[in-house]
């Protein structure tokens, strides 16, 4: 008995410490991990009595479906439908930013560099080092980095990125509590984040 109280606030605390590492989506967020697969989580009001969680959730799944169908293979899921308060929280999952891109006729790129420039992305273009804040890096620096990730983009939206952000362009707005995550709102046609 003495070992279950002592074992008990130790537990506890060893599950609310893991808990505070997490980020909490309070917002629509894409969040990549390291393999390059896409979380979607959309939050959104639902304040219409004619919406249905339920149908929501048939209504996505069916999108998905048809988008697997016809593309071959399981590059789209829905992972869950949920009711909290007022929103709705709608979590999807990509095989990648090409299944992303496809499936919401946005775009969104995740890979190295080299990949970018190959993919025909045109990358003349300056992106600010996040060192200091004051200095930019231009083509040749950007294209140096060839087997670092870029993110490209032209949704407005919060990103949870695999590792620190390093330099990223106009339009690219800083969390003041994680070097990994950032809003994007495209000026121009995109923004981009290019990772350490």
């Amino acid at each position: 008995m003495k070992k279950a109280r002592i074992l008990l606030p130790v537990l506890l605390s060893a599950l609310l410490l893991s808990a505070c590492g997490e980020t909490q989506i309070t917002s629509t967020t894409i969040q990549i991990d390291q393999s390059g697969s896409i979380t979607h989580t959309i939050i959104d009001s639902f304040q219409e009595s004619y919406y249905d969680v339920s149908e929501m959730e048939e209504m996505a799944g069916k999108e998905a479906k048809e988008f697997n169908d016809s593309h071959g293979g399981d590059a789209v899921s829905v992972e869950s439908v949920a009711l909290e308060g007022s929103d709705v929280r709608l979590v999807m999952k990509y095989k990648d930013a090409t299944s992303y891109s496809a499936f919401n006729s946005e775009t969104l790129f995740f890979g190295t560099v080299e990949d970018a420039v190959n993919a025909g992305y045109d990358l003349d273009l300056s992106l600010i080092d996040l060192k200091d804040n004051t200095q930019y890096i231009t083509r040749d620096e950007i294209l140096a980095q060839g087997d670092k990730h870029i993110i490209i983009t032209s949704e407005s939206v919060h990103f949870i990125t695999p590792s620190n952000l390093a330099y990223v362009s106009e339009g690219v707005i800083l969390s003041s509590s994680s070097r990994k995550e950032a809003d994007t709102v495209p000026e121009d046609a995109y923004c981009y984040i290019l990772l350490k």
